[in-house]
This record gives structure tokens, C-alpha cells and sequence, in this order.
């Protein structure tokens, strides 16, 4: 009897211990994913990260991960792949981070999938999760290009919208004595979508000469406004009856780097805005407000050592790195350039930059107030002390710091917060040995393991029954086999 029954016990055993085995496979899912930021002016880069869980009940490497744009293919490169060689144990996940992207079409675009080695997970369009890029482009047109002395022309202008975006018209004289009398001189919009316009008409007064006006329309990402773009046009209303001259445009959009103490930078100004001191006596200070938008610096105190005559200080402010061949180990909000004119190095004592944040930049970044600070580029990009003056009406944050020269500085932050999850990660990982061998988030407890193995047992269960019958059935027609094989014999 135990020769008959032995041989279908150990199989049923063996069939049993090796099912795990066989049945036992890891499933890779997205389960998460955002940008930063996810509003962003056209052709600047930014990231996207995503969380892959191992839904399977076994553990498997991920090799890579690879991100799609929709079918507008709006982003620079067809497809972004990231190596990721990781292994994901069951139940637990990985962050796969994919950066550089850069949007080169405006407008709140999509994705349409993302690659987990040849296997596609369409979450990210499922959830629809967009990037609004922005971009504007402005146009102004004169009612009448040559005018009379004291006559009225009207200029309209219109901006064209590229993503949802908020719209700011502002008008401005550059020469001429022409005017636009009481009326204001910027109008606004907000809500507008890809492709959407918004105009203002401006009656300009001529004056004595040719009248040159400039129009610049800034765009702010909507709802969050935490990316910004300005186009700007200059123009000219020629006078009929009188003379021409120009005088110096005190700030222009878009124009070339402005020399200074820095380390050469290529990059094109957001911004420029300059001040002239005629005369500025020894030991004295003088101060230049900042009014732009696209310029956080809100104010400059500059203290003299010397006396000095025609003194000229220049502001720009850039969205990229402007210091070639340099990296700034950190998240910028703004790089600004101070630059100078009709004065040394030593003519300077100090200046104290005054300058503003936006609340929704440091939520966007995962930063405090505390973590905000000016970096100073001589030799390396160097940290100054930064104070925080509290917040504004609108709820920017207000900071100061002091610099000993002029040169190319970096308001930001070291680096951004750890999101939690990765905390909670860190924490358990730095946790002593013996707390991870004991502890029950990262070890199976007898309880648990018989729980899988029910579990197994009732998801299999059709083919255990399959198996066991097959097996009865060899068992049961096992005795009629040995007889027939004795009467043959």
C-alpha cells in the first residue's frame, strides 16, 4: 500500500511547492505622476516624475522607462527614455524622474503614455495631466504714420496668447515728447486661451519731434502664475511739420547682455533697466526702485566710497544661467546682472539688493522662506547673507542682502525639499539594523505568510482541482492496469 500511495503524495507535494514558482511574476504600473513646474514659458526646460508600483506578487527589475508626448507632439525630443536597472520588490515602488524636457509648441499639452520596457501604461493620459506652456507675441499698428505737431494718432495693439495665460498690455514713450495724456498706460486680461488676442488702442498726442513709442505685452501662466513671458515692439510716428531727435531709452525688453563684473554671460535679458546719477558725492548712497515684472529685484542702495561724475548702473535679469560655462548647484528663481559705468571696483563700498519671491514659486518647489538666499558669482557662485522682510499685499515674499561689488547673482534655493514619501523612505532605510529585522512594515511575520499561502490556495484553486482529479483518476484505474498487465503476462 505505501509503494502505491508514495509516489502521487510526493507528486502532489512537489506540484504544490513549485506552483509559487511558476504562477509568481512582477506587474509594473504608474501609479503617480506631476511636473515641475507645470507651468513654463516655451523652450525652458522642466521635469516630470513617476511613481512605478510592482503590483505583481514577485519582484522584477525595471530596465527603463520611456515618456511620450500626445499626438501634438509639442515637446522637443519624440520621446524621452530614462534608465532605471531597479529592482522593485512586490508591493513597493520607485520614482522614475525624466528631465530636460522642453515644450517648443505653446498651449496646455499632454502626454500620451509611458514605456515600462515594452509594456505601455497610458496613466498619464487616462488622468489627463498637462503642462501649460506659454508663450505671447505683440503686434501695434498706427492709425497714421506721419502726423502734425499737437495732432492725435491712435496705436492699437494686440497680443496673441500661446497657452492659458494672463495678458498685460503696457505702452511707454521712448523719445519725442508725444504723450497719451490721463489715460492709462496698461490694460489687462486674464483667462485667455491658446491662440486667443487681446487689444488696446492708445491715443497718442505728437509733440515737437518724431514720435517713438514701444508696446510690450506680458504673459503669466494661468491659474498659478508662476511662469512669465514679454514680447515688446517698437514703433515710430514721424512729425510732418517739425524736426527729429532722440533721446536714450532708460529700459528695454529683450536686448543684448550689459557688461559688469561678472564672468561674460551669452544669455538674452529678460529685462534691462539702467539708472544715471549726474553727480554723486564721497560716502554717499543712492538708490534705484525697480518696478518690472519681470525683474525680482525691487530696489538697489548703492554706497559710494568715491565721488564720482555720470555714474550709470545697469540692471538685467535673465531666466537662464547667463555665466557660460558655470553651474549654480541649486533651483534659480531669477539671475540678475548689476553692471556699471564711470566707475571702478574700488568706488563702490556696498549694495543691498532689495528683492521679491513668489509664494506660489517656493509651494511649487517644496521651499520655505528660510531656504531663499542671493548666490554672488566672482570665482564660483558664492552665498550671501539673506534676510526675509515678510510678505506683500499680493503675497510675494520679501527679501534683502548686502554685496560687496558688482557681478551676476542667483536668487534661489540649495535645493529642493525631499517630497514625504521619499522622507519616510530615508527614515526607514537610516533606521538601525535591528529595527529593520524586527520591524513589521519590513519584514513577514508567521501570520502573514500563512495568510499568502491561503490566499495562493484559493486564487489557483481551479487548478489544484484540475491537478488533484487527474491525479485521482491515475489512481483509481492504477489497480485495473497492474491486473490487465498480469493476464497479458
Amino acid at each position: 500500500m505505501k509503494k502505491i500511495y508514495l509516489p502521487f503524495v510526493l507528486l502532489l507535494l512537489a506540484i504544490l511547492l513549485i506552483m509559487p514558482e511558476i504562477y509568481a511574476a512582477a506587474n509594473f504600473e504608474v501609479t503617480a505622476f506631476s511636473c515641475s513646474p507645470d507651468e513654463v514659458v516655451i523652450n525652458n526646460q522642466f521635469s516630470c516624475t513617476a511613481t512605478v508600483q510592482n503590483t505583481g506578487d514577485a519582484s522584477g527589475t525595471l530596465n527603463t522607462a520611456t515618456l511620450y508626448p500626445d499626438a501634438s507632439n509639442w515637446l522637443e525630443s519624440a520621446s524621452y527614455a530614462q534608465t532605471v536597472n531597479t529592482n522593485i520588490n512586490s508591493g513597493t515602488s520607485t520614482d522614475v524622474s525624466f528631465t530636460g524636457l522642453k515644450g517648443k509648441k505653446a498651449g496646455v499639452n499632454g502626454f500620451s503614455r509611458i514605456l515600462l520596457d515594452d509594456v505601455t501604461d497610458t496613466y498619464v493620459a487616462d488622468n489627463t495631466i498637462t503642462v501649460n506652456v506659454i508663450d505671447v507675441t505683440v503686434t501695434a499698428t498706427n492709425s497714421a504714420d506721419t502726423a502734425t505737431s499737437s495732432s492725435n494718432v491712435d496705436v492699437t495693439s494686440q497680443a496673441t496668447s500661446g497657452g492659458s495665460t494672463d495678458i498685460t498690455l503696457t505702452f511707454s514713450v521712448s523719445s519725442g515728447g508725444c504723450s497719451i495724456g490721463s489715460q492709462s498706460a496698461t490694460s489687462s486680461t486674464t483667462g485667455l486661451t491658446d491662440g486667443q488676442t487681446y487689444s488696446n488702442t492708445w491715443t497718442v498726442t505728437m509733440g515737437s519731434t518724431t514720435c517713438s513709442y514701444s508696446v510690450s505685452a506680458e504673459a503669466t501662466s494661468n491659474p498659478s502664475g508662476t511662469a512669465s513671458k514679454t514680447d515688446s515692439i517698437s514703433k515710430t510716428i514721424s512729425c510732418s511739420n517739425c524736426g527729429s531727435s532722440s533721446d536714450s531709452s532708460s529700459s528695454s525688453s529683450g536686448g543684448g547682455g550689459g557688461g559688469g563684473g561678472g564672468g561674460g554671460g551669452a544669455a538674452t535679458p529678460l529685462e534691462s533697466t539702467s539708472k544715471l546719477w549726474d553727480k554723486v558725492s564721497k560716502g554717499s548712497t543712492v538708490s534705484m526702485a525697480l518696478k518690472s515684472k519681470l525683474i525680482a529685484l525691487t530696489s538697489v542702495e548703492i554706497s559710494v566710497a568715491n565721488a564720482l561724475v555720470n555714474f550709470e548702473v545697469k540692471v538685467n535679469s535673465y531666466s537662464e544661467n547667463p555665466v557660460k560655462g558655470t553651474i549654480f548647484d541649486g533651483i534659480a528663481y531669477q539671475y540678475v546682472e548689476l553692471s556699471k559705468k564711470n566707475a571702478k571696483d574700488e568706488d563702490i563700498a556696498s549694495a543691498t539688493l532689495s528683492f521679491s519671491v513668489k509664494d506660489s514659486w517656493l509651494k511649487a518647489n517644496g521651499a520655505d522662506v528660510a531656504d531663499v538666499a542671493v548666490y554672488r558669482f566672482v570665482n564660483s557662485w558664492d552665498k550671501l547673507a539673506t534676510s526675509y522682510g515678510g510678505t506683500t499685499a499680493d503675497g510675494n515674499h520679501i527679501f534683502k542682502a548686502t554685496t560687496a561689488g558688482f557681478s551676476f547673482f542667483a536668487i534661489g534655493i540649495e535645493k529642493a525639499k525631499l517630497p514625504e514619501e521619499t522622507k519616510k523612505q530615508e527614515e526607514i532605510t537610516s533606521q538601525p539594523a535591528e529595527e529593520l529585522l524586527t520591524g513589521e512594515a519590513v519584514r513577514a511575520t508567521p501570520d502573514s505568510e500563512k495568510k499568502g499561502l491561503i490566499k495562493f490556495i484559493f486564487s489557483n484553486i481551479k487548478t489544484i482541482v484540475i491537478m488533484l482529479a487527474v491525479i485521482f483518476v491515475i489512481f483509481l484505474f492504477k489497480p485495473y492496469i497492474e491486473r490487465k498487465r498480469q493476464r497479458e503476462g
